[in-house]
This record gives C-alpha cells, sequence and structure tokens, in this order.
C-alpha cells in the first residue's frame, strides 16, 4: 500500500511538471471550506456550478491574467439562479469589491475575480507567490467530478531569465 502511494505521489509530481494537474471535486471543496463554509462547486461535463448561500452560478472558465500587481481569473457566467439576482450583476462589485461583472454581448457574460482583492487571500502564499506571474492556465476541461487544468509558461518568464543570463 505504501508502494502504490508512492506511485501515486510520483505520478503527482510528474503532471505538475508537465504542466497539466486534475483536481476533484471534494478535494476543491475542501480548500474552499479554509476560507468559507457557504461556498461549494459541483463540476460537469464542460462547466461547473459554483454555490454561495441560495444563488446558483453555471460558470465555464475564460481566461486569468497573473501579473506582478494584478491576479485575475475571468469566467463566463453561462446561467444564474434564482433568475431574479440577474439584474443585480452590474453592481455585484458593490457587496463584492473583487468581482466585476462585463455584458459583452446577449448571450455573453464575463465575471472576473480579482483573487488579489479576496480578504480571506490576503495572506495566501500561492496567491502572492512572485513567480505566479511567469503561469498562465492554458487549458481547462470539466468533466463529472473532476476539472483537469493545463498549465503554460508565459513569454514574460523566458524574457525575465534571458536577461539575467546575458552576456
Amino acid at each position: 500500500m505504501l508502494r502504490e502511494k508512492g506511485k501515486s505521489l510520483r505520478n503527482i509530481i510528474k503532471s505538475f511538471v508537465k504542466g497539466e494537474f486534475s483536481l476533484g471535486e471534494d478535494f476543491l471543496n475542501d480548500c474552499i471550506k479554509e476560507f468559507t463554509e457557504d461556498h461549494s462547486v459541483k463540476l460537469f461535463d464542460g462547466y461547473f456550478v459554483l454555490k454561495v448561500l441560495n444563488i446558483e452560478a453555471k460558470l465555464d472558465f475564460e481566461t486569468c491574467e497573473f501579473t506582478e500587481d494584478k491576479r485575475l481569473v475571468t469566467f463566463k457566467l453561462l446561467d444564474l439562479k434564482p433568475f431574479y439576482y440577474k439584474p443585480f450583476l452590474n453592481i455585484i462589485h458593490v457587496k463584492f469589491p473583487f468581482l466585476k461583472f462585463k455584458k459583452i454581448s446577449d448571450k455573453t457574460n464575463l465575471l472576473t475575480c480579482h483573487l488579489d482583492e479576496v480578504p480571506a487571500l490576503k495572506n495566501n502564499k500561492i496567491i502572492n507567490s512572485r513567480y505566479l506571474q511567469y503561469l498562465t492556465i492554458k487549458d481547462t476541461r470539466f468533466t463529472e467530478g473532476r476539472v483537469a487544468v493545463k498549465l503554460r509558461i508565459t513569454p514574460k518568464a523566458f524574457k525575465d531569465l534571458s536577461s539575467k543570463f546575458s552576456f
């Protein structure tokens, strides 16, 4: 059994080195519970549902931007229940200053979370790491109960690295 756990850990480390890893729904919900009790996620094929109190937001990953001074993740808002909350999305930043809503078209609504402005994440070592600016999320694949994440090293990483070793 110990040998199996060792192999499993090696496989996880290899997947991180390759820039691809998979997270389960239970693991994500356990992480969320470290910061707040009234939030949870449910993963489905092609999207996920975020539950906050009595609100359910059906979302899909759109983009992320990690720079020296910004930590943004943008989601495409596919649906919101109960429906009577939809008119209030334009002022969501009043209640949650770290969330910004943007309507692109009748069918495309984006919700951007400024991770560096979330009070519960102020002292988070990962969010505040200076190395996060060198990574971006290239792709996500949602399946029932799991999400696969593919990371990419940004061109800034190569530029900064080459400038340190230039002759």
